[in-house]
């Protein structure tokens, strides 16, 4: 009876989740898409390895300002073929909108004009914890088992992976502090929520994060690898400020506005002034910056 279950529950050995998990496995997905950029990388990246019809998307809605987000994040598994599912969380984070900027009606202003880097720096500096304004208490943990419990549905507790696009330079930990501008986008978390995940599903289900160790450039640069093209890069949406006043262009102001084009551009997506006020609320002064 022992040999028989050691041949069929298998649990990850890896110890780094950016490996991807046993292939020979493993053959379906469901990927965390959130309309944005990195999440864009991993769908492509996704379809590439198992095709469009092992392959899940799954969006939430959380009461952030940047909801547009939402639509892309449809219309990009609509065009890919990828079934599509989208929940709405809002329960969960409507007992403080003050906790953090990214919620629709909290008085916390997101900040503008600033990286991430400087802004975390500017943290420490006050003595304060160097976690972003625009964090979302325990997010990415409470979507890794929502996702999961998705899997196990959808895929009939048949191996699949869990897409994460958690990236570096959403760590930003600085000199002297172990503390993340989003602590729940390290490495660490990643190896230690699948371990979890393995241990509670029979190690059928498995986190996979393709992005954890590479910068926003080298996410981009992923992205084109596995297919995408400036106009698929259009078509996704980061900007923390959403949509507002008539204005249906990116801000160019907001952090992450300003790592995204600085990515796009450093990886030769973005070849020119015009790509950028194409798609952005910025001048063409403004766009110049990031060329130079």
């Amino acid at each position: 009876m022992e040999n028989k279950i050691e041949n069929i529950v298998k649990f990850d050995t890896r110890t780094d989740t950016s490996i991807i998990p046993d292939t020979e496995r493993v053959k379906k997905a469901v990927v965390a898409v959130s309309g944005g950029m990195d999440s864009a990388t991993c769908l492509f990246h996704a379809i590439k390895l198992y095709g469009a019809e092992n392959v899940v998307g799954v969006s939430m809605y959380y009461g952030q300002r940047h909801d547009v987000e939402l639509s892309k994040a449809k219309s990009e598994c609509e065009r890919l073929g990828v079934k599509h599912f989208e929940l709405d969380l809002t329960p969960i984070f409507s007992i403080n909108k003050n906790i953090s900027a990214l919620f629709k009606g909290s008085e916390k202003e997101i900040v503008q004009d600033k990286d991430y880097a400087t802004i975390m720096h500017e943290k420490i500096e006050n003595g304060e914890a160097p976690i972003s304004d625009e964090y979302i208490p325990n997010r990415n943990s409470l979507f890794l088992n929502i996702l999961c419990a998705i899997g196990l549905q959808k895929f009939e507790n048949h191996p699949f992976a869990i897409f994460a696009g958690i990236h570096q330079d959403d760590i930003l930990k600085q000199e002297g502090s172990n503390v993340g501008a989003y602590p729940d986008c390290s490495l660490e978390f990643a190896v230690a929520t699948n371990k979890a995940l393995q241990l509670s599903t029979s190690g059928i289900c498995y986190v996979y994060t393709p992005l954890v160790n590479k910068t926003k450039a080298q996410v981009a640069l992923f992205g084109v690898e596995n297919g995408m093209t400036k106009e698929d890069f259009n078509e996704t949406w980061s900007c923390y400020k959403g949509v507002e006043e008539g204005r249906n262009k990116q801000c160019g102001h907001c952090p992450t506005c300003i790592d995204r084009l600085h990515a796009l551009v450093d990886s030769g997506v973005f070849k020119s002034v015009k790509d950028i006020t194409d798609n952005y609320d910025l001048t063409e002064e403004e766009a110049e910056k990031y060329f130079k």
